[in-house]
């Protein structure tokens, strides 16, 4: 796997956003760069990866990013969802070819949550799979 970015994003699912803000970018002086993606809830429901809509707020943290995901319902309780409870709940890392990276890590049997999904929004390609501890990592290509 080639990295093009030296660092890792970590998501953390938060119950009060503008709570987790106050902290983040007030009280931390993380700069918030804003909302970069939102998901409506008959979009991500069709996913393997959340049982709801969310918001992605993001906040630079030198070259990485601290994604904070914003849910109507937190936490789900849906065995199995990144939002099924509050915390750190996956980390990501931008690589070069995401479909490439999954064809690869499928054939040694990697355990993905489901198949690459384009999000056009954001010019990207991503895919989450789990750790053996049943972590989320998330791969993501941009382009």
């Amino acid at each position: 796997m080639k990295l093009v970015k030296d660092s890792v994003d970590i998501g953390l699912v938060v119950k009060d956003v503008n709570k987790s803000l106050e902290f983040y970018r007030d009280l931390l002086g993380l700069k918030y760069i804003g909302v970069f993606l939102e998901m409506p809830d008959e979009f991500a429901r069709k996913g393997p990866i959340f049982s709801q809509g969310f918001k992605l707020h993001g906040l630079e943290a030198g070259t990485s990013m601290i994604k904070l995901v914003e849910t109507k319902n937190p936490p789900s309780g849906e065995r199995g969802k990144l939002d099924a409870a509050l915390g750190i709940r996956y980390l990501t890392f931008i690589v070069d070819d995401v479909n490439a990276i999954y064809k690869e890590l499928s054939a040694k049997g990697a355990d993905f949550a489901g198949p690459p999904i384009e999000i056009p929004a954001r010019k990207a390609t991503i895919v989450m799979l789990r750790d053996p501890d049943g972590n989320h990592v998330e791969l993501v290509s941009r382009g």
